[in-house]
């Protein structure tokens, strides 16, 4: 160990003995889990496949009908970016400046004594359609602001007293807001959460916390979802027949960092239910992966596909 350290330097040797014990903790963790799970002798688990869709089929909801909401979700996580309350009907992204795009059949909910606030950033809309009978809860992603990478590195600060961060805010914030639209709720509405980027970890961590949120449509969503936050017996209870949708750009800044966490899915020895996970990569833009990962242009490209579909049915 001493030649170790005179040769390498005593920084780098205990910075990466640290990382081992890290690794060979998650490793161990795993290992623990897979183990203590019991699958039914009666049920056999089948791993869905990749496959290739028709981007319009997709949009227009030919094969699964909740596919047909991406366009909308992706325009209002698009809008919450923008403080502008004028909206226009576009799909240049040059042409709509500071302004907000205009999205038929939605109508954004007033928030009253749950508007959000705080120092730990948080920022969330609430919009309803009333043909389709669907609340949305929208959550504001990442903002360059130091609440905004606390959050993003959840999975680290959470272990250090009297730091709340966005996750740390929703805890109490989300149950609030499905208790106050029990009017809606008792008129058949349903609800769905939908983010971009940091707002997609939070879309999914409502999911978690509430059972009345059904499915969530999260866009290039940061890889912390903050599900260990949640303890399993309420976790299982709230998930229990809900979907997430995640759908990224191709090459876009966070696409490796999920592929990490994704990793651990191989561990898994769970089938693909409560929640149930699909994921959708899309090739619709070029240039740098920061640029791949923004959502404007990614919700212009989706309006200009869903329109074109819609005028060939």
């Amino acid at each position: 160990m001493e030649a170790l350290t005179e040769t390498y330097g005593g920084g780098l040797f205990w910075s990466l003995f640290a990382i081992t014990l890290i690794v060979v903790a998650i490793l161990a963790r795993l290992f623990i889990y897979f183990r203590s799970y019991t699958q039914p002798s009666e049920i056999a688990f089948v791993r869905d496949d990749s496959k290739e869709e028709r981007l319009d089929d997709i949009l227009t909801g030919t094969n699964d009908p909740d596919t047909r909401l991406f366009t909308d979700c992706a325009t209002l996580c698009a809008n919450i970016y923008r403080p502008s309350r004028e909206y226009v009907d576009t799909d240049d992204l040059e042409m709509l400046g500071s302004r907000r795009l205009a999205v038929d059949g939605w109508a954004e909910m007033d928030l009253g004594q749950l508007s959000p606030g705080g120092a730990a950033g948080l920022a969330y809309e609430l919009w309803r359609n009333e043909e389709h009978r669907i609340v949305a809860l929208v959550f504001r992603g990442t903002v360059f602001s130091a609440s905004s990478w606390l959050a993003n590195f959840h999975w680290v600060f959470r272990f250090i007293p009297l730091v709340v961060d966005q996750y740390d805010q929703i805890k109490g914030i989300v149950p609030d807001i499905v208790a106050s639209l029990s009017e809606e709720a008792s008129d058949g509405y349903i609800f769905i959460a939908t983010g971009h980027s940091l707002g997609g970890g939070l879309a999914q961590h409502s999911l978690y916390l509430d059972p009345k949120i059904e499915t969530v449509f999260a866009f290039n969503a940061a890889p912390t979802t903050s599900w260990s936050d949640v303890k399993g017996w309420r976790r299982t209870n709230n998930v229990s027949g809900n979907k997430i949708y995640r759908i990224h750009e191709n090459g876009e800044v966070l696409e490796f960092f999920r592929l990490l966490v994704k990793i651990g899915y191989v561990f898994n020895p769970t089938p693909n239910v409560d929640p149930y996970f699909v994921e959708y990569r899309l090739n619709l833009r070029r240039g740098g992966i920061v640029e791949q990962h923004g959502i404007a242009a990614l919700a212009c490209a989706l309006r200009t596909i869903h329109k074109e579909a819609r005028r060939r049915d």
